[in-house]
């Protein structure tokens, strides 16, 4: 069975689905490289540089220091959260 005039119309089609696939494939190559250069950085990347920045800042201001905060379970919650679990943590 052929069909006439029919074909290169699916082949276009099939074309187009090739290159959408082609680059999602690509993407994804991108993203698994970079993410091999660079590693998983985690929250204490995170901390780190918050606490370097607050004490910049607060020497910059002249504001007294602050204690830093070295919990890790802690550093995930955010700031504004935070007496919050202190306070279920020690009732």
């Amino acid at each position: 069975m052929t069909r006439e005039g029919g074909g290169s119309s699916y082949s276009s089609y099939m074309r187009g689905v090739a290159l959408s696939l082609l680059v999602m494939g690509l993407s994804l190559v991108a993203i698994l490289i970079a993410y091999e250069s660079f590693g998983h950085i985690g929250p204490k990347f995170s901390a780190d540089l918050l606490v370097k920045q607050q004490t910049v800042l607060r020497k910059q201001y002249g504001l007294p220091p602050r204690p830093v905060i070295t919990n890790d379970s802690l550093l995930l919650v955010p700031p504004s959260l935070r007496n919050i679990v202190q306070n279920k943590q020690s009732s």
